[in-house]
């Protein structure tokens, strides 16, 4: 099937998605038309994208179906991070009609509100519990996240910590997070954090941590991620904003949801670890 690369520096993705589709001649149609028509694909209606394929609109919902989503909203999403990831971020300009007669403001809390509601349905619940089962189980777990997505990561470790579980969070590159990975045995945990484009070391520490036999997890924004099938285990968040940086508003809302989870696994020593840490502001006088 022909297809044209949406990125030269980068395998074809899309080629790579589709090529064990089993895709019927208007399947084929479709997938030849995103690759034409990436934009269109990423935020076009799904009539207007049948119409520019020639096909119907069922057609280009079993199409996103045959290649394991749940219909063509689930599929454009994933679609969508992953077309916006592969251009510059000042390329990236979202859809300009997102924001016709709206503020700003407006228009990036209702995009927070369109990111958190599409996670219910991004996240795999099993998925989601099992990821916390490991943390809770691991003798360690290394979080980390480069950039901004190293607030997710931080969040995570630090409140996972003070309910009693050896998390522990490096956000930086380079000598630290070598140092940090090196700390890990077989048995251990490894979660990751990236958004947008994948970033070398990251890709490279979960790799690396696969092959020491630590059991990693990636939380990343689109099932097109090269990160999402180099580890054991994926959520994906959507992080779509209305202007030239990613939203975390919903991976945020994710580690509250993993740290719940993990307060609800520790059970009375977990609480009990909160309750000491309670007692330890007032005895040390940092708050007033």
């Amino acid at each position: 099937m022909p297809a044209a690369s949406l990125n030269d520096s980068e395998p074809d993705w899309l080629t790579s998605l589709v090529e064990d589709a089993r895709l019927t001649p208007k399947g084929r149609t479709v997938a030849h038309s995103l690759a034409s028509n990436p934009r269109l694909g990423a935020f076009g209606s799904v009539a207007e994208f049948a119409e520019k394929c020639d096909v119907n609109a069922a057609t280009v919902i079993r199409f996103a179906q045959r290649l394991g989503f749940k219909g063509w909203s689930d599929f454009q999403l994933n679609f969508r991070h992953r077309y916006l990831a592969s251009l510059l971020q000042t390329d990236a300009e979202q859809n300009p009609a997102d924001r016709q007669g709206s503020s700003v403001f407006r228009s990036a809390v209702q995009r927070d509100i369109e990111n958190l509601h599409a996670t219910l349905d991004s996240v795999d619940p099993g998925e989601f519990d099992k990821i916390a089962e490991l943390i809770a189980r691991a003798p360690k777990t290394l979080v980390i996240g480069g950039g901004t997505y190293g607030l997710l990561a931080r969040v995570l470790a630090h409140h996972a910590s003070y309910m009693g579980y050896d998390v522990r969070c490096e956000a930086h590159d380079g000598a630290r997070l070598v140092v940090a990975l090196s700390q890990l045995d077989p048995g251990d945990m490894l979660v990751a954090v990236n958004f947008w484009q994948p970033v070398r070391q990251i890709l490279d520490a979960v790799e690396w941590a696969r092959e020491q036999k630590i059991e990693t997890a990636v939380v990343v924004d689109s099932r097109f991620s090269p990160l999402a099938d180099r580890a054991d285990h994926a959520l994906i968040v959507p992080s779509e904003g209305i202007a030239y940086f990613q939203s975390l508003s919903a991976g945020m809302s994710l580690m509250h949801a993993l740290l719940a989870k993990l307060h609800e696994l520790g059970g009375e020593r977990a609480t009990e670890r909160i309750r000491r840490g309670e007692k330890l502001w007032g005895k040390l006088g940092v708050l007033r």
